[in-house]
């Protein structure tokens, strides 16, 4: 029996792999590979600019993966791929338009906006792939050209908005932390005053780096990965993906009550080498809780599989 099984599965496989095969030919490769080029060429400024922010700011640095994690995304859902029955459908070429002259506008016009210029151009994707595949293929291909998304720049006026209202939000969450280990600390703001058992103060800002926005952001492009990866209900990965902004923020409200607790050893300690040092220590802990609600989510609803009835259970 297990033999046959493994046989089956064996055959099952190369079918799919010589239908996905048979999918790629020549000509339909060179198409893609012109229809690439031409896509890059229009769409080159947003694209060189973010690839320099990825390298350049930290906080983005994750944007370089995110379209390898959308090809895997294409990748893992390949025997649907090949099971679907492609059609054009001509009125998807109104996004492509519309991704185009928005793009135009964002990139000529009299208000420059990277963000939008990358969110006009996954709208153009977006109608390249619903005008050349059809409607069937689009349910597959929107997920990976949707998560685009999150390798875009946010604005500078939406990610000061966003650090801004982090920092309170860690300060004050820190503050809590320290008051319940028997710290005595004092919030004004963003910034926290430490009194150690001597009386010295101690200052402690909660800066933009402490903000939580870099763990938010890629714990978010992160979470999307990994419900998708991990989970097969669709309530279960909306679920885990609502989640990733609670527990990015949890994990760096103790990240600023670490260096509060290490300032009151050496003031110095909450700066430089060790700041970055408990940053990235931070990011373990955070993932193991968040593959625990991965965990948990996963045995909230238990399936059995429909066992037949043996003969002797039939004759009862």
């Amino acid at each position: 029996m297990t033999s046959v099984t493994h046989e089956h599965v064996s055959d099952a496989a190369q079918v799919v792999t010589q239908s996905v095969r048979d999918l790629f030919t020549k000509q339909v490769v060179l198409k893609i590979v012109l229809l690439t080029l031409a896509f890059v060429f229009f769409f080159w400024d947003f694209l060189y600019r973010q690839v320099v922010i990825s390298l350049e700011d930290p906080d983005w640095s994750h944007s370089l993966l995110i379209p390898v994690i959308s090809v895997y995304f294409i990748y893992a859902r390949r025997q649907k791929l090949a099971a679907i029955h492609y059609r054009t459908f001509l009125p998807g070429i109104l996004f492509v338009i519309a991704g185009m002259a928005g793009y135009v506008f964002f990139t000529l016009g009299p208000t420059y906006n990277h963000t939008l210029q990358g969110g006009m151009m996954v709208m153009a994707l977006f109608g390249v792939v619903l005008t050349m595949l059809g409607v069937s293929a689009m349910r597959i291909f929107l997920l990976p050209v949707a998560y685009l998304l999150l390798g875009i720049k946010i604005g500078d006026r939406a990610m000061f908005y966003a650090t801004t209202q982090l920092k309170l939000i860690a300060a004050k969450g820190a503050w809590i932390l320290l008051n319940l280990t028997g710290v005595d600390t004092e919030q004004g703001g963003s910034v926290l005053t430490l009194t150690k058992n001597d009386g010295t103060q101690i200052p402690l800002d909660v800066a933009e780096a402490c903000s939580g926005m870099r763990m938010i952001v890629a714990f978010v492009a992160l979470g999307v990965a990994i419900a998708f990866i991990s989970c097969k209900r669709p309530w279960q990965r909306v679920v885990l993906v609502a989640l990733a902004v609670p527990v990015a923020v949890f994990v760096n409200i103790l990240r600023v009550a670490t260096m509060g607790w290490l300032s009151l050893y050496d003031p110095n300690l909450a700066g430089g080498d060790i700041h970055i040092l408990v940053g990235v220590l931070w990011l373990l802990p955070a993932l193991a809780m968040y593959m625990g609600l991965v965990w948990v989510l996963n045995r909230i609803v238990i399936t059995e599989p429909i066992r037949s009835m043996t003969e002797e259970e039939a004759s009862h």
